[in-house]
């Protein structure tokens, strides 16, 4: 009985029990002082990859600008589950992210405008659990099946999604299973 409760209350020992609980809002996040969301490596790596031509989709866009001194050019919330606002100051008016003004992608039909103007398509999702909340089924199969993982880090994902494989009509459905 004495054991089980030295267990309980060792703050050492449950630190090496697991490293944080799993999706994106954990009861602490982390384990204290020890690991972070891996937002700078996500973003260097983008940043160190980078061409003329591509497209960058970022999940929390000041973020990403402060670790890669770069800028993204689109946010995505397909299910619509964070606070946008609407911006008839665009070319094409359009709902944008409320901490630098990036285009929202709203729906898959959107998601798949966006990857079609570019060359390649980096997608960053730190933390990698608000991935689920934030996209719909229909654009995570769409993700799954034309996007690769090129980085991964602790509970950090970039997808990059060429331009050759693209489908080419756009107008055409596309179901989850």
């Amino acid at each position: 009985m004495v054991v089980l409760l030295f267990i309980q209350s060792n703050e050492w020992l449950m630190k090496l029990y697991t490293l944080s609980s799993p999706g994106a809002s954990p009861g602490l996040m982390t384990r204290m002082n020890t690991y972070r969301y891996d937002h700078r490596g996500a973003a260097q790596y983008v940043k160190s990859h980078f061409q003329p031509g591509d497209l960058i989709i970022v999940g929390i866009p000041h973020i990403f600008e402060h670790y890669a001194g770069m800028s993204g050019d689109y946010y995505i919330d397909t299910v619509l589950t964070k606070k946008i606002t609407y911006n008839e100051k665009f070319a094409e008016p359009r709902f944008m992210d409320k901490f630098r003004g990036y285009p929202t992608i709203r729906s898959l039909r959107e998601l798949r405008e966006v990857t079609s103007r570019g060359r390649r398509t980096w997608l960053i999702f730190v933390p990698y659990g608000g991935f689920s909340n934030l996209n719909s089924p229909e654009a995570r199969v769409y993700l799954n099946e034309y996007a690769k993982v090129v980085f991964e880090s602790y509970r950090a994902k970039v997808l990059l999604i060429g331009g050759e494989s693209q489908p080419v009509n756009l107008a055409a459905g596309y179901n989850a299973e």
